[in-house]
């Protein structure tokens, strides 16, 4: 995902990060959404420009690269959103998603535009490790 930066089918068993987040009152239809009308750009090498990506689906992907997770489900891009029955069934299906994901990022603060809180410059970069003494 983070390299190619397409929607694809994955494969079937393989490891994946899924997020979830709030998607805030009014989404910017400027930023990337599955629709019947965007799969195929979607799909094709480069269909996930970061530009048109919100703050916190980059910052995902962002985490997936550094976590050296190749895919990673966002309902936004994964859900046809103007397909009912696509919607209905992939809905019906989000708790066994999260259930099989490797990882599951969870975003509860703000909305799509937010970020991952605590995201910077450096995100996800290791801290110095620092030695923890025990005194009896």
């Amino acid at each position: 995902l983070a390299e190619i930066r397409r929607l694809v089918q994955a494969p079937p068993d393989c490891s994946f990060v899924a997020l979830g987040y709030v998607w805030g009152r009014n989404p910017d239809p400027k930023r990337l959404v599955a629709t019947t009308s965007t799969m195929q750009q979607l799909q094709s090498e480069g269909g996930l420009l970061s530009s048109k990506m919100s703050a916190t689906i980059e910052d995902a992907v962002e985490a997936c690269r550094k976590l050296g997770q190749d895919y990673l489900w966002v309902d936004r891009l994964c859900i046809i959103q103007d397909d009912p029955q696509d919607k209905e069934e992939q809905i019906a299906a989000m708790a066994a998603v999260f259930w099989l994901a490797t990882l599951a990022i969870v975003v509860t603060d703000g909305d799509s535009y937010s970020g991952i809180a605590g995201n910077s410059q450096t995100f996800m970069q290791r801290s110095p490790a620092a030695a923890v003494g025990v005194h009896n």
